[in-house]
């Protein structure tokens, strides 16, 4: 053994490195499909009301990563201030939860916030793909924060990992509420 400590590009384990742009969408991609079939499998009544005080609605929680992302890749990184997002934005601000009036008026079906998170990740990875792995470590060349504004000159990278540690983070949640009504979770 020559010393060092890392990895063949196959190992025993499986492994491959497949570069920082790869481990980004990898990471992207991990979770989506979980944090969908949490959300899917809470009941759509229960999914606008809070089961405990420190927990939002789930369907405040999963719009919220949805904007979140949105904001995030499509603004701040890309420069790009056009949303799409179908319903009102002041039903995702995590700093003034809704009721379960409000979401019911504002989301008609909760079905619908899924769809939504599905266009705006396709628009993420789209954008990820676009991207030369050098552009990463630079700073947005547009972005709807203005100069001088705390974080516009973050790498492009750390806008990926913002949204990547936001969906995890929200993903327990989901989990939370899931095990908090006895519901079957597969992750």
């Amino acid at each position: 053994m020559s010393g060092t400590n890392r990895m063949s590009e196959e190992s025993f384990f499986g492994y491959k490195d497949i570069g920082e742009k790869g481990f980004i969408e990898w990471s992207l991609q991990y979770t989506f499909d979980p944090i969908v079939e949490c959300f899917e499998v809470i009941p759509e009544k229960q999914r606008y009301e809070r089961m405990h005080e420190k927990l939002n609605a789930p369907c405040h929680i999963l719009g919220h990563i949805a904007l979140n992302e949105e904001d995030v890749i499509k603004g701040v990184a890309h420069g790009i201030s056009e949303r799409r997002c179908p319903f009102p934005r002041h039903l995702f601000d995590p700093r003034k939860p809704p009721s379960g009036v409000e979401l019911r008026e504002g989301i008609s079906d909760s079905s619908q916030l899924v769809e939504y998170w599905r266009a705006v990740r396709k628009g993420t990875l789209e954008y990820l793909r676009a991207l030369d792995s050098a552009d990463l470590s630079k700073p947005a060349r547009k972005s709807t924060l203005p100069e001088g504004a705390a974080n516009r000159d973050n790498p492009i990278r750390e806008f990926f990992i913002m949204t990547i540690q936001n969906q995890n983070c929200h993903w327990g949640e989901l989990r939370a509420i899931c095990k908090m009504l006895d519901l079957p979770m597969q992750w």
